[in-house]
């Protein structure tokens, strides 16, 4: 992305903060926000046999949302915040679309590391 590019998505996020153990997403729900975590940690938690089984980290500079968004599916995990506060910062379906979507290919090619935690 070029300066512009850039600036133009920067301007787009929303900041919001979560408190520990709080849902930042909850599986099966529609997905409406793409999001990177600016400072804390999360988990991605996904329902297995009956059972919350943690199948992926997050910290700073990660990023998720992004699968429900380009597949147009429900959640496929539920993140929770597990820092005393996380910042986010947020772009919904629309802008993450048109801002970023020329970066469509790089998170298909990055979301082969969910194919995993399928059931």
């Amino acid at each position: 992305m070029d300066n512009y590019e850039r600036t133009i998505v920067a301007d787009a996020f929303v900041q919001k903060k979560w408190k520990n153990g709080t849902n930042i997403i909850t599986e099966g729900q529609r997905g409406n926000e793409f999001y990177f975590i600016v400072s804390g940690t999360a988990s991605a938690m996904k329902e297995i046999k009956g059972e919350q089984v943690e199948v992926m980290k997050y910290k700073e500079g990660d990023y998720f949302g992004e699968k429900a968004l380009i597949q147009n599916l429900p959640r496929a995990a539920s993140i929770v915040a597990t820092s005393d506060e996380v910042t986010t910062v947020q772009l919904d379906k629309d802008t993450f679309h048109r801002t970023l979507g020329s970066l469509e290919d790089v998170f298909k090619r990055n979301m082969e590391i969910y194919v995993k935690y399928q059931s």
